[in-house]
């Protein structure tokens, strides 16, 4: 994946209660505004220090839902499992996420997003948009579902593949192979990889 697709996972998008449902992409510049804005206000332009992370972490954490990723991602095997191990995945998956997209925000050198359409269906939206990486263009589809006061994103698709598909592909073949606890492990196990390389950074 192409440094700049980092902002896939971080053009969050949130509206007060109330919000008309052509908001979307008005939002969604708002938002990717906001997160450019925490990559220009580094102290260290080639990494992503803590405080970083952190300002990232709260722009993504209340405008991703990542509760309804998870349970796309699973497919049909968040029907096999219990509640107990639904709350586990979540937050696995979450910083799995957070982790892995947000280490390629050290790769951000100005690049810019541009706006196309936006599709309305009741209470979902898809929101095209481009990003310009040093000349070479690279479409970003965001999918939203308005719950009745936030506009929350539940799948992108970068170049055309989508990032819950790509993840339910995988999860399908460990599952199959390890069961949930082996899935979950390892997640885990990738996740504190992805610690050590932040803190040796």
């Amino acid at each position: 994946m192409r440094p700049f697709s980092l902002l896939i996972l971080l053009a969050a998008l949130w509206v007060p209660g109330g919000a008309m449902a052509d908001e979307p992409l008005t939002v969604l510049r708002q938002t990717v505004d906001s997160v450019i804005h925490v990559l220009e206000s580094r102290q260290d332009s080639t990494k992503l220090s803590a405080a970083d992370r952190q300002a990232i972490h709260d722009i993504v954490d209340s405008r991703f839902d990542f509760h309804e990723m998870s349970k796309r991602s699973m497919g049909k095997i968040w029907k096999k499992i219990d509640k107990e191990q639904r709350r586990e995945f979540v937050p696995v998956f979450q910083e799995l996420l957070e982790r892995n997209y947000g280490n390629r925000l050290a790769g951000f050198t100005g690049q810019t997003v541009s706006y196309g359409k936006v599709k309305l269906d009741g209470k979902r939206a898809k929101v095209d948009t481009e990003i310009d990486n040093e000349g070479t263009p690279i479409p970003v589809r965001y999918s939203l579902y308005d719950n009745g006061s936030t506009w929350m994103v539940y799948d992108i698709r970068i170049e055309g593949v989508s990032l819950v598909a790509t993840f339910r592909s995988d999860f399908k073949t460990i599952f199959k192979k390890n069961g949930f606890d082996g899935l979950l492990a390892q997640l885990g196990e990738k996740v504190d990889s992805l610690k050590s390389r932040d803190s040796a950074g």
